[in-house]
């Protein structure tokens, strides 16, 4: 059985139909997950510097060959060279935490400032990265989001919790995700990514409480977030009758 959680393109429960789709979670006795292994790239280096303009091409280039070191030292030579390139600025941030300097990208995030400009590239980076189940950096970027520029937004704390939980802060995405209802009592989408939670945990029970709430929160304002988690229930009580 698969589950999947529901996320917010724009990050605004506004009556807009939220994203799904973003991670896959296989429900069964044992839960499997898949991993990813990256090869490393060899590179040819000219003695010649290539032109500043193609740095961040090279660095996406290094970056989907998993040379993350290279990427990084790219990133910080482009965004030393454009210091008001910001969306250049976010990636080099990106490029820190990747290579494990999650101190050291947190100062540069404080650096950033707080305009509006920055809000909605840093929101966007953190989208994008979920959406690719880069959850360690969404979670960063989606951490500093709540804390320095709108901590009631409800979407952004849904997803953060779920960016949490994928990283391997269990309880902390939970809590997150968990604090939506002191805004948004049952809110759905809170409630269908907890019981994905859940079933990720093989808590079926636990699971299966979460989605029978979810059905009937989400039956007016997400109509097909309702029908998923009814589709869920019964995958649930088919494997506890099989089980039994």
């Amino acid at each position: 059985m698969e589950i999947t959680s529901h996320h917010s393109e724009s990050n605004k429960l506004s009556g807009q139909r939220s994203k799904s789709l973003a991670a896959i979670i296989a429900v069964a006795v044992v839960l499997t997950i898949g991993s990813i292994t990256f090869g490393i790239a060899r590179y040819g280096i000219e003695s010649s510097r290539p032109d500043s303009e193609q740095l961040p091409l090279l660095a996406d280039k290094a970056e989907a060959d998993g040379n993350m070191l290279l990427a990084l030292a790219l990133r910080k030579q482009y965004a030393e060279k454009f210091p008001a390139d910001t969306k250049a600025r976010i990636l080099y941030i990106t490029a820190i935490a990747r290579n494990g300097q999650i101190d050291t990208a947190a100062t540069e995030l404080v650096k950033l400032g707080k305009s509006r400009e920055i809000r909605s590239l840093l929101l966007g980076e953190a989208n994008m990265l979920y959406d690719k189940s880069d959850f360690e950096i969404a979670s960063m970027l989606y951490g500093f989001y709540i804390k320095n520029f709108d901590s009631s937004n409800i979407a952004v704390r849904i997803d953060y919790g779920y960016s949490l939980f994928h990283s391997g802060r269990r309880e902390e995405g939970k809590a997150m995700t968990k604090s939506v209802f002191n805004i948004a009592p049952n809110q759905p989408l809170a409630l269908f990514n907890l019981g994905v939670m859940a079933a990720e945990e093989n808590n079926l029970s636990e699971s299966k409480a979460m989605f029978e709430q979810c059905a009937k929160a989400a039956e007016q304002q997400y109509p097909e977030v309702a029908a998923k988690s009814r589709e869920i229930l019964q995958r649930i009580e088919k494997l506890n009758n099989k089980n039994n």
